[in-house]
């Protein structure tokens, strides 16, 4: 019997080419290839003004929900395997609590649960000056700079990491055709559909209702106190967008049975920790194993 596909679903917020960059730097090639699994990645596309005002759950539950059918009645099969980084993680995980009955194992790889632990994005919902109403009135959809200013500033040491690995590795034949996938991968901003990024700000970073198990979309509750599927989670050591306190919290919550839910801890940054020569080496196999567990070993 053919094993069960994986769908990947990347953040909202940048294109997902990411997970398939350049050849020997692709998960999905590693996981099509070494994990002989068929692997589909959802794009969200580029938002423009008519999804402006389409409710969060379109993003959250419909639009996943959508592919997930198309899946099984390609393949016959019931459940799949999701996986996601990043906020794609945790509308991974948000959905699969939706819709538990649909899911193989869940993946988790540098994802935000506990939206209180300092990061990025806390900072920028946190600051007072962030008129969501005022900025829906000045943009169709929130502008992809607002995000990228704040990843910015939270790392200026980013850009000198860049420059020491371009002296480093110069004379590589395959650097500079790597580097240059990531740059452009890395360049190329999407807006992000504007009541999805309230529903961010307000209930996932100020209220902080997920981890607190309060959160609904569209009139439905997400219940993480009840899991029927495997839960893997990987963090990074060096993540300074998605720390640890926030990537773990799933694990570490007292209303979530964790039976199911296992982790690990790598090496790197949010990318680096993802794609770098350490992750292909210990994150991907990890992943594999982890996708590899079935969920009729714990019913």
């Amino acid at each position: 019997p053919s094993l069960p596909p994986i769908l990947v679903i990347p953040s909202i917020t940048k294109r997902p080419e990411l997970y398939d960059l350049f050849s020997g730097g692709s998960l999905i090639e590693f996981l099509c290839n070494t994990g002989r699994r068929t692997v589909y990645l959802l794009d969200w596309g580029v938002p423009n003004g008519k999804d402006a005002h389409k409710p969060p759950e379109r993003y959250v539950r419909d639009y996943i929900d959508i592919c997930l059918k198309e899946i099984q009645k390609e393949k016959s099969i019931r459940r799949i395997h999701l996986l996601g980084k990043c906020l794609g993680g945790t509308l991974a995980l948000i959905y699969s609590f939706l819709r538990p009955h649909n899911i193989e194992t869940l993946t988790l790889l540098s994802s935000p649960i506990d939206f209180s632990k300092r990061n990025v994005l806390t900072t920028l919902s946190c600051w007072e000056g962030l008129d969501l109403c005022l900025l829906e009135k000045a943009y169709e959809n929130t502008p992809w700079w607002i995000m990228h200013f704040q990843y910015k500033l939270s790392k200026l040491s980013t850009s000198v990491s860049r420059l020491e690995n371009i002296v480093r590795y110069h004379n590589h034949a395959s650097f500079w055709d790597e580097l240059v996938s990531l740059e452009k991968w890395y360049s190329d901003h999407v807006d992000i559909p504007c009541q999805f990024f309230r529903f961010m700000i307000e209930s996932l970073y100020r209220k902080n209702e997920l981890v607190k198990n309060k959160l609904i979309v569209g009139g439905e509750k997400v219940d993480i106190s009840q899991v029927s599927f495997p839960i893997n989670i990987y963090g990074s050591s060096g993540d300074h967008i998605t720390p640890l306190e926030s990537s773990l919290a799933l694990d570490q919550s007292a209303i979530l049975d964790t039976k199911m839910v296992r982790k690990k801890i790598f090496t790197g940054g949010h990318i680096s920790g993802f794609l770098g020569e350490n992750a292909q080496k210990l994150m991907w196999p990890e992943i594999l194993r982890g996708v590899n567990r079935k969920r009729s070993d714990y019913d």
